[in-house]
């Protein structure tokens, strides 16, 4: 990546005191009165893209890998979670490599859906669902 970032995907299981403590620092800058110095919303996630400008982390995407039914039917999804970027480096197109490389990795994988839900300031929740679109497959 331009600028000296570099993204590191790392399994939840494998991340060390220091980036614990950077991971809790970007989310409570990120989203104030929420994260109150969790590395976490509501559960761990599976993995984690961290991207580190040099050694301090500048953004964060959380991945859950579940399996849901729709229609009947049992769909492999990555969610998206907790995506940010701190504030001096957003509109740099981070979080665009972040979904990049989320999706790549998706399209190797054997999972149907990535699927992003977000929180507007006003609480209200929003989801969708992104289909894998290199390797079409029928939900129904």
């Amino acid at each position: 990546m331009p600028n000296g970032y570099n993204i590191l995907s790392i399994n939840e299981h494998q991340i060390d005191q220091l980036k614990f403590g950077q991971i809790v620092q970007l989310l409570d800058e990120c989203f104030p009165d929420t994260f109150n110095g969790r590395p976490y919303f509501k559960q761990l996630p599976h993995f984690r893209y961290l991207v580190f400008q040099h050694e301090t982390l500048i953004g964060h995407m959380g991945i859950d890998h579940r399996v849901v039914k729709v229609g009947g039917k049992a769909l492999r999804i990555f969610g998206i979670i907790d995506l940010c970027i701190k504030r001096d480096h957003r509109h740099a197109g981070i979080a665009g490599r972040l979904l990049h490389s989320v999706e790549t990795l998706a399209m190797s994988s054997n999972v149907d859906f990535l699927v992003s839900q977000s929180v507007a300031t006003w609480h209200t929740p929003s989801a969708s669902m992104l289909p894998i679109i290199s390797r079409p497959r029928s939900i129904f």
